[in-house]
């Protein structure tokens, strides 16, 4: 959130920190399009949860070592309760670079 308050007050963010300014959008105006959203939550485990596109996918159990990634089409499964990375290796491969 950090690029918000800064592009608000006309001076640069970190260059060391991750995100993107949404103070376009409440201006109203066109918001910058980003490639990818990343965010992990340390409870349950430790979750890790990247959106790109229609695409989402997240890896459960990280405090476990648990590393398979389970792939969501949100477009055409927005409840996300079908797994597809079997079907979408090359989703996967580019998620998990």
């Amino acid at each position: 959130m950090l690029p918000t308050p800064c592009e608000a007050a006309g001076i640069e963010h970190p260059t060391d920190l991750d995100g993107i300014s949404f103070l376009p959008t409440l201006l109203g105006k066109p918001q910058k399009p980003h490639e990818f959203l990343y965010w992990e939550i340390p409870a349950g485990g430790g979750q890790q949860a990247l959106r790109m596109g229609e695409w989402k996918g997240v890896r459960q159990g990280l405090m476990q070592r648990l590393t398979d990634l389970e792939l969501d089409n949100l477009r055409e499964d927005p409840s996300e309760s079908k797994n597809v990375a079997a079907q979408h290796p090359e989703v996967v491969a580019r998620i998990s670079s």
